[in-house]
Order: C-alpha cells, then sequence, then structure tokens
C-alpha cells in the first residue's frame, strides 16, 4: 500500500528527522501546502501519511534540525489522524512528542480496537487454533505495550521502533 509519492515524503520526513538531514527535511516542506490540505480533507485519502510528515517535522525542530515555518500544529495532526484510527501510531508519537498522558489514552483507545463483540471468536481451522485464546493474547500484548510505552526509554524513537511501537 506504500506505492505513491505520498508514502516516498513520509519515509524522506522520517529519514530527514532520524538522520538530521535538513535537505530531506526541506524536500518535505517544499510539499507542505499539498499535504495540509490532505491532512484536513479525510475525503481526499488517508491522513495519515500527511500527519506523520508534520509530525516528524515537529520532532526535528524539537531536536534542533531544522527551524519550522508555518505547518499544521499538533492538534491538527491529531485530529486528522484520530478521525482514521491511527491510535497506535498516535500514542507513539504523542510520547516522542512529551504528552504522556495522551500517549496512554491513545493506547487504551487502540487496545479497544483489538476487543472482538461478545460471541465472536475465530475459528478453530485459522492458524491451527493459534487464536483460540484471543483475549489472553490482546491482554499480554496490551501489558506489554504499556510497559514499553512507559518506560523510561519510551522518549527514544529507536528503542520504540525496536518494540515494534514506531510507525517509521
Amino acid at each position: 500500500g506504500n506505492f505513491d509519492d505520498i508514502y516516498l515524503l513520509r519515509a524522506c520526513a522520517a529519514w530527514g528527522w532520524r538522520q538530521g538531514d535538513p535537505d530531506a527535511l526541506a524536500t518535505v516542506l517544499a510539499f507542505r501546502e499539498p499535504l495540509a490540505t490532505r491532512l484536513s480533507a479525510t475525503d481526499r485519502g488517508d491522513s495519515g501519511p500527511p500527519g506523520f510528515c508534520f509530525t516528524f517535522l515537529h520532532l526535528a525542530e524539537r531536536d534542533g534540525v531544522i527551524e519550522l515555518p508555518s505547518v499544521p500544529s499538533w492538534e491538527a495532526i491529531r485530529v486528522g489522524l484520530e478521525s482514521q484510527g491511527y491510535f497506535i501510531e498516535l500514542a507513539a508519537l504523542a510520547c516522542l512528542m512529551g504528552h504522556a498522558e495522551l500517549s496512554a489514552d491513545y493506547l487504551e483507545r487502540f487496545q479497544r480496537q483489538r476487543e472482538l463483540l461478545p460471541g465472536t471468536s475465530f475459528p478453530p481451522w485459522l492458524l491451527d487454533g493459534a487464536l483460540a485464546d484471543w483475549s489472553g493474547i490482546c491482554e499480554s500484548r496490551a501489558a506489554f505495550e504499556l510497559e514499553e510505552m512507559t518506560s523510561p526509554h519510551s522518549g527514544d524513537p529507536d528503542y520504540l521502533a525496536r518494540q515494534g511501537l514506531l510507525p517509521l
């Protein structure tokens, strides 16, 4: 699904932030108007890639890589990503942006999405019954996610990426 230019811009923004590459970030900033339009207009496609682009730009500014011109605020980014259910990603990004309470809220919202409706179960033939204890699997994963998102290392993007909790 990552086959068009907006996904390449997302990758360029992530690269620019993580590698401290102002030229890569300038490339992304050259598209800030269409990215902002796409972020706020959910009827024009996925708001995730522009939301990630702008968040990575904010993180690059925080880390002293660039001085950020006018781009959507973290609040506007959150609205765009929330509208399309990017809760695990928002949990990690909020964590990196220094908003621990907000991160915990998004993590809880994500974990609720995994809950099956009462009376619903996976068929025994699916993965040889490996999902029979879905609620136990979810509880275990939820405990892991909460522990990692609230650990002293949770503000380290490399740490979150190694734990599988950062959308890079």
